[in-house]
């Protein structure tokens, strides 16, 4: 993986060889740069992961950078070259980390569930910046996931969230309030 974030930083702040607008065998050179790049820069930051369809992309700039590379001279083979190794390296990782239907079905639902609690603590408030902070509650948001995967028994829930409270945030809620919060939390079905 290491060399790819390499490669890929060396292209990236390498001044493009060719000259504008300049098709090789129909391939626009700057578009199938800026694809490849586009497409290795989401790998990177999506922690070595491509969606099926940007696969697709992949391998299509692949065959195309593999089929316009000897028609170029030195300087321009030498980046071409180096931008389809980039390709077919990021292919190779992507391709073996594919994720399979019920992965990214599982990992929607897990989005779907985590919004809805980070919404509800948000309306709690604990500390009163959920307007001003985006992720202040990340760590009491995925402490509520993990309990709503076990036992919902809302003594339970209640006693965990308060003490959580209690001790990360150093901050105490209305029973009233956490009660309200707890019907809410307990209301969320893991199976949507």
């Amino acid at each position: 993986m290491e060399h790819i974030k390499t490669l890929f930083d060396r292209l990236y702040h390498e001044p493009f060889p060719s000259e504008r607008g300049k098709e090789v065998l129909g391939v626009d050179l700057v578009l199938i740069d800026a694809d490849t790049m586009g497409l290795v820069s989401q790998f990177i930051s999506k922690k070595v992961h491509l969606e099926v369809d940007k696969i697709k992309m992949l391998e299509r700039c692949y065959a195309d950078l593999k089929s316009i590379v000897p028609q170029f001279d030195k300087n321009e083979k030498q980046y071409f070259a180096s931008l389809k190794q980039l390709a077919n390296d990021t292919l190779d990782i992507a391709k073996s980390r594919k994720l399979s239907d019920t992965e990214i079905e599982h990992r929607h639902k897990w989005k779907s569930v985590y919004k809805q609690i980070k919404d509800i603590v948000n309306e709690l408030d604990p500390l009163g910046v959920a307007d001003m902070v985006e992720d202040e509650y990340d760590d009491l948001n995925f402490k509520i996931y993990s309990l709503l995967l076990g036992n919902r028994q809302d003594s339970k829930v209640f006693s965990a969230i308060k003490t959580f409270i209690g001790n990360y945030y150093g901050v105490q809620v209305d029973d009233e309030d956490l009660n309200k919060t707890i019907i809410k939390l307990n209301s969320i079905s893991l199976d949507n």
